[in-house]
């Protein structure tokens, strides 16, 4: 008892004791960049103190919660541009994930103050466009490979087990797989689904056992809003290949008993029926993507033909997910021009 006593202590003290560094503290520089754009394009950049710079143009600025303001010419028009800032999303909703001390997390952020503070990431100034200052400009990411995955709320599936074709729901399902964007907003995905584990139990009835594995390969189509980087869509639709697995367990009227965490049973006390059929059909998709990298998606994959019983027929898995979608590697961007600045009244 002390043993567990000593470690459940020590392990709260290392985990307070990281939190003290907090969530923003750790992610973020003192310095933050933006992307500058125009249209039309090759616009000079001019800051209070002098500097100034060609876009398109990545401006480094330290973080602060004072405004970022620059004026913005060509040969005929001219825009003064005021840059908000806001709080970091690593301070907001990093901070969380510290759990019982995500408050001292955010206090410790909040007394180093600058960096839980951010600015737009890319921007693009239309010096032509009379009611907007700016809108976002979402960097490109062709040429980006990233990992994906999630974890699938409750998975309803109706699949055919040789018996009858019913309804079935699932948990503690797993997502993984990898997105090639071969353009700006286009993708190609492989993903791999697990549909969990799920039963149906009852001792002197048969008992069920169900699963699912799905892989799909989809193209994607990301839509962003030109008011905010925070959030954005995406859309897909492809191929997939399922296997469906059904066990089915016939007790006859006697319960099993339990050695070691394992049930044991006498093969005198019940039978036992297997169904395992690969199913190929479509899949669609639909997702809100979250300061980046965080996902809430929606997934309907029909299948319409089953190889083992060589029929065509409607076997169907939808569910909604929560995952993350984080880039491994980047192409090497362009040069572009890159200016340090830093306001004296800050």
């Amino acid at each position: 008892m002390n043993k567990i006593l000593f470690l459940v202590a020590k392990t709260g003290a290392i985990l307070l004791s990281l939190s003290f560094f907090s969530c923003a503290s750790i992610m973020n520089n003192e310095r933050t960049t933006m992307e500058v754009h125009s249209q039309p394009d090759s616009a000079t950049v001019f800051f209070k103190d002098g500097t100034k710079v060609q876009t398109p143009a990545l401006i480094i600025v330290p973080r602060n919660p004072h405004d970022l303001s620059f004026t913005v010419k060509n040969d005929s028009l001219t825009k003064t541009i005021i840059i908000p800032s806001r709080v970091a999303p690593e301070f907001i909703f990093g901070n969380l994930l510290l759990g019982w001390f995500s408050p001292i997390g955010y206090i410790t952020d909040a007394i180093g103050k600058s960096k839980m503070y951010n600015f737009n990431s890319s921007i693009l100034v239309n010096l032509s466009d009379k009611k907007r200052n700016y809108t976002y400009y979402p960097k490109s990411k062709k040429g980006v490979i990233q990992i994906h995955g999630s974890i699938p709320l409750t998975v309803n599936q109706r699949f055919n087990n040789d018996i009858k074709s019913r309804n079935y729901e699932n948990y503690l399902g797993l997502t993984l797989g990898l997105d090639y964007y071969y353009s700006g907003n286009n993708s190609f995905s492989l993903t791999g689904k697990t549909g969990g584990l799920g039963n149906g139990e009852c001792w002197d009835n048969p008992s069920e056992d169900y699963y699912s594995q799905s892989y799909m390969l989809t193209h994607n189509h990301d839509i962003y809003l030109p008011t905010t980087e925070n959030i954005s869509f995406s859309v897909g639709y492809g191929l997939s290949s399922t296997q469906f697995h059904y066990d089915l367990y016939n007790y006859h009227g006697v319960a099993p008993t339990i050695l070691n965490d394992y049930y044991n049973y006498s093969t005198s006390s019940y039978s036992k029926y297997v169904s395992t059929r690969i199913a190929a059909g479509l899949c669609f998709n639909a997702r809100i993507m979250l300061l980046k990298y965080m996902t809430i998606g929606y997934n309907f994959i029909p299948s319409f033909y089953t190889f083992g019983r060589k029929k065509w027929e409607l076997q169907t898995i939808n569910y909604f997910d929560w995952g993350f979608k984080v880039p491994i590697w980047r192409p090497r961007s362009k040069k572009i021009s890159t200016v340090l600045y830093e306001p004296k009244n800050w």
